[in-house]
């Protein structure tokens, strides 16, 4: 598989076209590109993050850890 980098980006194909994804138009397209990317910062910015459990488990994990490992080495 082939490795992309920054310089490739934006990448946008006709997958109709080309399925194999081998003619990248995103340089003759700058519009539709641009159109892209605007409706994907906006959705960006209208998800809400929400905080993940393990970061109110976490501590209390990490103290029973650190109890259990000052046990074993006493």
């Amino acid at each position: 598989m082939e490795e992309f980098t920054d310089a490739d980006m934006p990448l946008l194909y006709n997958l109709d076209q080309d399925p194999s994804e081998q003619f990248n138009l995103a340089d003759k397209n700058v519009q539709k590109v641009n159109e892209m990317m605007n409706i994907v910062n906006l959705h960006i910015e209208k998800t809400k993050i929400k905080h993940s459990l393990i970061d109110s488990i976490a501590p209390a994990y990490q103290a029973i850890y650190n109890e259990y490992f000052n046990e074993l080495n006493e």
